[in-house]
């Protein structure tokens, strides 16, 4: 895999920047990238794991807030889960 460098200097992959680029959703894909469960991920941004697989299937958008605390568990701004579409 080819690795791109982002403006906090972090290397991605070339496959998780045309998972996005191609529509996959982004919490799923951030958190796969992180090596991250539902469960952990869901532990580290408040709510449950149950939320976090609604979020995953598109079945439910979340607050800014609670996007935000994704994003921050994730480690990744949160322009990150955004404008992918």
């Amino acid at each position: 895999n080819e690795v791109i460098a982002n403006e906090n200097d972090e290397s991605v992959t070339h496959d998780l920047v045309k998972q996005l680029v191609d529509g996959a959703n982004p919490v799923k894909t951030w958190r796969k990238h992180r090596k991250m469960t539902q469960a952990a991920l869901a532990e580290r941004a408040g709510v449950t794991q149950a939320y976090i697989v609604m979020i995953e299937k598109g079945e439910r958008t979340g607050s800014v807030d609670l996007m935000k605390k994704i994003a921050e568990a994730l480690a990744i701004d949160m322009d990150d889960l955004l404008g992918w579409d």
